[in-house]
């Protein structure tokens, strides 16, 4: 999750000590999580992956997933290759003498993601969504309770993110990695 039930329930104004709704916020906040990782491309939670990439004779290798805390090993057509160097927060291996061209001919074994630094703005973002989630305010545009209840939506996707959580995320949207 990229943020925390406590936060969450700050935001709502729910009591530390009521915690009758705790599960349903978790899974409230898994879900917000899960919706901005698919915005995304990636996962933001610090975990490891195996990853086939096809060499393009160019001198950087992009991850899928960032930043990167550790590599257990790059084999390129099935030798293990050494001679890179890793550039954590972009993702990128890069390597002096270029990835050979290839079809899937690399393989990467690493680890990434953030374990308690998770972004301020990643975590207001699945805080936000969670928030208008909760309350069944997504797509709302205006409410009205004058004379008569009126509600307003905004015309679009109906798949559309709120444009703060757009906003937010943008910068961690991920990369086409090959």
């Amino acid at each position: 999750m990229l943020a925390s039930v406590e936060r969450l329930k700050k935001i709502l104004m729910i009591p530390n000590s009521d915690v009758s709704q705790d599960e349903e916020l978790s899974i409230l906040l898994t879900t917000a999580s899960e919706i901005i990782e698919k915005r995304c491309g990636r996962k933001f939670e610090i975990q490891e992956y195996i990853e086939k990439h096809s060499g393009t004779d160019w001198d950087h290798l992009f991850t899928k997933n960032y930043p990167i805390t550790n590599v257990d090993y790059v084999k390129m057509t099935e030798e293990e290759v050494n001679d890179y160097e890793i550039m954590p927060e972009e993702g990128i291996l890069f390597r002096d003498s270029c990835w050979e061209r290839g079809q899937r001919n690399i393989e990467i074994k690493y680890t990434a993601g953030y374990e308690d630094n998770i972004p301020k703005s990643l975590e207001q973002a699945c805080l936000f969504l969670a928030k208008v989630i909760y309350t069944e305010e997504w797509g709302k545009a205006s409410e009205r309770i004058g004379n008569q209840y009126s509600v307003t939506f905004i015309q679009g996707e109906s798949n559309d993110l709120p444009p703060v959580v757009l906003a937010l995320i943008g910068p961690y949207i991920g990369r086409a990695v090959r």
